[in-house]
């Protein structure tokens, strides 16, 4: 698992939490102890459940009364050839839950579905598909045509999930973004359970090949944000 996504899933979950929203978090067995530790480093709370490939259960079985919203962040998507491709266009399937089968299901029962993505290739990224089909990978299956009924598309997946946190924050009337010193400490926990750049390949606090100081550059400037609104 790379070090783009969990952060993002935990300073997102930990907002929603801030707001006395109850949050469940799906992902792969093999993801589990690092989405765990994430989780933990961020302080939430709430409860999460992997599976092993051929052992998920139906969007039936995990829906509940309380359930209004699915969200996916950087989740590798279904592409058209019925596979699943990272960036780098490498069939990963063997490795990805079907999740996609949840998320469609879920919009079919009137829940809102939300993609949180930066190539293309993650579910809820069809509203884009055709653009990505088009212009990043014009000779591969890799876009994801799931769309979703908001499409969130940022230059890397974790920063999707930060400008959510700080968009719940302005909404609210509430400072839910961590400083960046809580991120960066979400990042190492991650890597120290395995989590690795997905650009770079090692086993660092990295984020897609990035210097380190990008990330602190797009904390500071989401923070600035919202205290320059006069969020408490």
């Amino acid at each position: 698992m790379e070090t783009d996504g969990p952060p993002g899933v935990a300073v997102l979950a930990s907002a929603l939490e801030g707001l006395g929203k109850t949050v469940k978090i799906l992902t792969d067995r093999h993801a589990h102890e690092i989405m765990q530790a994430t989780l933990d480093a961020a302080g939430v709370k709430a409860e999460l459940s992997s599976w092993e490939p051929g052992c998920m259960p139906s969007f039936e079985e995990l829906r509940s009364e309380r359930l209004t919203h699915v969200i996916a962040l950087e989740r590798p998507g279904r592409a058209s050839n019925g596979r699943y491709h990272n960036f780098r266009g490498l069939d990963i399937s063997d490795f990805v839950l079907p999740f996609d089968d949840i998320f469609i299901a879920a919009a079919e029962a009137g829940l809102v579905t939300i993609g949180v993505g930066d190539g293309g290739n993650e579910l809820g990224m069809g509203n884009v598909s055709e653009a990505v089909s088009r212009s990043v990978a014009p000779h591969e299956h890799f876009s994801c045509p799931v769309s979703s009924k908001y499409c969130i598309c940022a230059g890397v997946s974790n920063w999707g999930g930060y400008a959510f946190a700080a968009s719940l924050s302005l909404l609210a009337d509430q400072h839910l973004l961590p400083g960046f010193d809580d991120i960066f400490r979400i990042i190492e926990a991650g890597v120290e359970k395995g989590a690795v750049d997905g650009v770079s390949g090692k086993a660092e606090p990295t984020v897609d090949g990035l210097p380190i100081g990008k990330e602190q550059e797009i904390c500071d400037a989401l923070s600035s944000l919202i205290t320059k609104n006069q969020v408490k």
